[in-house]
């Protein structure tokens, strides 16, 4: 929903900014507003808005200008369908009638406009020296790159690569001279690449890391004291002394370096092919730790995944830090899809 659907009814949109501000428990429109949607729509059932939304634009001579939008507007369809199919799951005799569409329609609106007002005030700015991009996935892992000062977040994942396009977008979104880019991802380097060589007002500098435990090395290497050049080369310097293990299951039965694998099996999979496969999941981290792990190496650091328990995790955590004495092992919650446990040794 954007908020041009309330430009209609609002003022302006600080009127409607201080409406959901004052009453944050009840977001919604007032009793004249609401009739007047009523009046044009004569609406009850989520069911009949299609039906609606062809005849009523074709049938009333004159339609509210607010109803004309709300009826042109695809988003509308998908919020309230959205909203109306969680409400049968719970409640499969009702319907979501206009009182309920307001509130939806109201929070949904607000937070909208908050951000909007957040990037117009963060744009009106002086630029600052430096800004950071990183891909990430997962709650946890998106946490941790915010508190290490990444400005902007751009949704990843196996099966979410993001685009050029989404690499110049949040280009656009960070008001800073030089950018930082940490695609996190093999497959993703190349779009954060040619987004930069299409980015003319601001220096770009994509630092290659290919996984999210490389990027937040790469982030803590950096040293505000230092120039683009140093950081940059410091960056790097660091990505190499990441090893990263992925631990997640087999979808079929398959063959890769020399190691037989079948469906639903836990393998653990290197920077550069298979570490570990077996039938228990905490012994193919382990064995995968084994791996990575040298003479030079002093951190180890587990994020556990959105399927994994965190009573697990810890005891994972404990029996690395009673194999490996000389290394500090750390335990994050990554919250990430597909992998049960990321693990990095440095």
């Amino acid at each position: 929903m954007r908020v041009i659907l309330l430009d209609r009814i609002f003022e302006n949109k600080e009127d409607m900014f201080s409406l959901l501000t004052e009453d944050s428990e009840n977001y919604a429109f007032s009793d004249q507003q609401m009739q007047r949607i009523e009046e044009n729509l004569l609406l009850r059932s989520v069911d009949k808005l299609p039906e609606i939304s062809q005849k009523t634009i074709k049938e009333i001579e004159e339609p509210d200008p607010f109803v004309r939008t709300l009826l042109e507007e695809p988003d509308t369809y998908e919020l309230w369908n959205s909203v109306d199919r969680q409400k049968k799951e719970n409640q499969p005799d009702t319907i979501l009638n206009l009182e309920e569409l307001q509130h939806y329609i109201g929070i949904h609106t607000f937070f909208q406009y908050q951000q909007e007002q957040e990037e117009k005030e963060e744009a009106a700015q002086p630029p600052k020296e430096v800004g950071f991009i990183s891909v990430s996935v997962g709650k946890g892992m998106t946490e941790i790159f915010k508190e290490l000062g990444v400005d902007y977040l751009i949704e990843g994942g196996q099966t979410m690569n993001p685009s050029t396009e989404d690499m110049l977008n949040a280009i656009a979104k960070v008001n800073a001279k030089t950018i930082y880019i940490f695609p996190n991802n093999k497959n993703i380097v190349l779009a954060a690449n040619q987004a930069r060589d299409l980015t003319e007002d601001k220096e770009i500098v994509v630092v290659p890391t290919k996984t999210i435990p490389q990027g937040i090395t790469a982030m803590i290497s950096y040293v505000p004291e230092k120039n683009s050049a140093e950081n940059t080369e410091a960056m790097l310097q660091a990505i190499e002394h990441v090893k990263t293990g992925q631990i997640t299951y087999a979808v079929r039965d398959t063959r890769i370096d020399d190691k037989e694998i079948h469906e639903g099996d836990m393998m653990g999979i290197g920077d550069h092919g298979i570490l570990a496969v077996g039938k228990d999941r905490m012994e193919v981290a382990k064995e995968t730790v084994a791996q990575m792990v040298d003479d030079e190496s002093e951190v180890i650091s587990i994020y556990y995944g959105a399927d994994t328990e965190e009573a697990e995790a810890e005891e994972l955590a404990t029996a690395l830090e009673e194999a490996y004495p000389d290394c500090d092992v750390e335990l994050n919650a990554g919250g990430q899809p597909i992998y049960y446990y990321v693990i990095s040794v440095e």
